[in-house]
Parts: C-alpha cells; sequence; structure tokens
C-alpha cells in the first residue's frame, strides 16, 4: 500500500528548504545584528529538524524513521511559519518591498497547511485505526 505521506513529505522538504534560503539570505546580508543572526540561525536549525521528519518520516522506506522529529512535527512547521512571517515583518518595518515579500508569505502558509493537512490526515487515520496498528502504513510518529 502507498504510504499516503509521501506527498506531504514533498510539501514540508519545501517549506523546509525555503526557510533555509530565507536564513541564507539573511545570514548574507551585510549589516545584519548579532541577534538577528542568532534568529537567523535559530531558523536554519528548525529548518534541518523539520527536514529530517520529511525526509526520514515520510519520503524514505519504512526501516527509516526518527520518531522525535515525528513527535514535534506540528511545532516545527508552525515555527517554520512563524520564522518566515517574521522576517516578513521585518522587511516592511525596514521598508523593503519587493517580490520576496510575497514568497515570505506564500512560504509560511505553505508551512502552515503541511501542518494542517498532517494533522488532519493523521487523525483520519486514528479514527480508521483497527487497533492492530494497522491504520497507516509506515506511520513513524
Amino acid at each position: 500500500m502507498r504510504n499516503p505521506y509521501t506527498d506531504l513529505g514533498v510539501l514540508k522538504a519545501y517549506a523546509c528548504l525555503a526557510a533555509v534560503l530565507t536564513s541564507w539570505e539573511g545570514l548574507r546580508v551585510s549589516g545584519v545584528t548579532s541577534t538577528e543572526q542568532v534568529a537567523f540561525v535559530l531558523l536554519m536549525g528548525v529548518a534541518a529538524f523539520g527536514l529530517v521528519d520529511a525526509v526520514a518520516n515520510d519520503l524514505l522506506p519504512t526501516p527509516y524513521s526518527s520518531k522525535l522529529a515525528g513527535e514535534y512535527r506540528y511545532l516545527t512547521l508552525i515555527l517554520l511559519a512563524g520564522g518566515q512571517l517574521s522576517v516578513l515583518h521585518a522587511a516592511v518595518i525596514y521598508q523593503q518591498v519587493g517580490f520576496e515579500l510575497i514568497r515570505y508569505a506564500l512560504d509560511a502558509s505553505v508551512a502552515v497547511l503541511a501542518a494542517l493537512l498532517d494533522f488532519g490526515l493523521r487523525r483520519h487515520h486514528a479514527k480508521n485505526d483497527d487497533g492492530h496498528g494497522r491504520g497507516l502504513p509506515a506511520d513513524a510518529a
């Protein structure tokens, strides 16, 4: 049976890679304060943690999993969305305009959408579980 999380894994991987790109761009800007650098490094760390979850729990075959990352995936995705929105907020405050502002908002929306879809899919399969753990193949969390 096909793992229904595979498509969400691609969506989660995109959200994480977008946050890594945002962090990398932020760290490369000249004049970034040390507090902003710490914030970008934290965002990159959360994105790396989420990428481990997406790859290990959703994209790789069943024997590979990361239970720790699977348990905190909702928090990870919401933190990614918050990080993208905080970058958007800072850009608006510094009166920067451009298409990257739309990208920050869309990437935050993708992270929230992935969290909601994952939550709904897990809830659906938990309701349909027959008590023997056969409700969902390759469920790491």
